[in-house]
């Protein structure tokens, strides 16, 4: 994933042509950020941001009208998750457009970031530790289930590095 924050619509359009030169396979959103959890960047641009980032790709349950999906995601879904897994940063991303052709329908794409590897690939440690674990992945997937197409969720485990800030 690469973030280009740029609101000059003629160096977005170079962004978005660089992009879809990467490769066949090249998805491009307009997003809306907001960040409920932020971290205090202390690290020199161009080295791996610490620890690991979980990325999500999100679409909505389509039995939920968007005010529906929206209010689930902000209202109920980021507080949870922000109770449940050590985050230390947390950026939600609205979708607002696709800006490469082709790119598939997209609702919201989500960073979160925590410390350490483990925190995010021990279940135990993700999820609240070992006598909170199962109860909390049963509501984390329950509630997910809620407002998400479950079938059209993509995970990724991902290193952030800032290039410039």
């Amino acid at each position: 994933m690469i973030s280009v924050w740029d609101k000059l619509v003629d160096h977005a359009k170079h962004w978005q042509d660089e992009m879809a030169g990467i490769s066949s396979n090249v998805a491009g959103y307009k997003v809306t950020e907001s960040t409920p959890l932020a971290y205090k960047k202390d690290w020199d641009n161009g080295r791996a941001s610490p620890g690991a980032v979980m990325l999500t790709l999100m679409r909505k349950n389509p039995s939920l009208s968007y005010e529906q999906f929206m209010k689930e995601w902000f209202d109920h879904h980021t507080p949870m998750a922000m109770r449940i897994h050590p985050l230390w940063n947390y950026i939600r991303n609205v979708v607002v457009t696709a800006v490469i052709e082709g790119s598939p329908p997209m609702d919201g794409i989500v960073e979160e970031h925590c410390r350490s590897l483990r925190d995010i690939t021990n279940p135990a440690r993700y999820f609240g530790g070992l006598l909170r674990m199962f109860p909390n992945m049963v509501r984390v997937g329950l509630h997910a289930n809620k407002f998400l197409q479950i079938s059209a969720v993509e995970n990724y485990l991902v290193t952030e590095y800032h290039i410039r800030s």
